[in-house]
């Protein structure tokens, strides 16, 4: 079997995203930014979707969000606080818009990719607990399929900030603390019909490589 193969037969078919063979490319939309309680103005402020373009079709492995209400890692498996103490609430349930698996030139990417309209809160606490589910799905694909592969993983934000100048990682290395998640920010002035390529992604990402060794793999 195949990691593709393998990865369509773990994955509930009601959160993939569908990817387009014939523009090579896909759409991530921000869920869950509680667009409800916002006015139609303000809607036309906020980043709806960005497409990543330039994934060829024979290098897609699959996409899907994990960020759906019905179709959580976790579930209600595990608790997340304290009874009655909400202080105590460990945000390990969070999850991101969007997760692509994809393999270019030889390289197995994770994506991860978050959209953000406006404050840039629960970011590291929503690619941690990602890291978490990659490292669960990683054991169950060698452990049930006798699939080994070494993936790099790269966190994404996609957000309306272009005040950071051109699209690099973040945190800067000397801001960079234990544990801390790196990310690659790309800022967007428009509400939609955003797109982007995936080879400034890789770019950046062997610039970094260059100076750093704070990038995840899964091996």
């Amino acid at each position: 079997m195949t990691l593709k193969e393998a990865l369509f037969e773990l994955i509930n078919e009601n959160v993939l995203i569908d990817f387009d063979e014939r523009n090579e490319s896909i759409e991530l939309v921000e869920t869950n930014d509680g667009n409800q309680t916002h006015t139609q103005e303000k809607k036309k402020t906020l980043l709806n979707s960005v497409t990543i373009i330039g994934i060829k079709s024979e290098d897609f492995i699959i996409a899907f969000k994990p960020d759906t209400d019905r179709f959580r890692f976790l579930g209600n498996l595990i608790k997340t606080k304290k009874e009655g103490d909400e202080k105590s609430r460990k945000p390990i349930k969070k999850s991101c818009d969007g997760i692509i698996f994809c393999k270019i030139k030889g390289v197995h990417y994770i994506l991860v990719v978050e959209l953000k309209s406006e404050k840039r809160n629960s970011l590291q606490e929503k690619y941690k607990a990602v890291k978490l589910f990659l490292t669960f799905l990683n054991e169950t694909l060698k452990m049930y399929y006798d699939i080994e592969k070494n993936f790099t993983v790269i966190n994404i934000l996609f957000d309306r900030n272009l005040k950071s100048g051109k699209p690099r990682f973040l945190p800067a290395p000397s801001e960079r603390e234990k544990n801390i998640q790196i990310y690659f920010q790309q800022g967007f002035n428009k509400p939609q019909e955003n797109k982007t390529r995936i080879e400034r992604i890789l770019d950046a990402l062997n610039e970094e490589i260059k100076g750093n060794n704070d990038i995840t793999y899964l091996n």
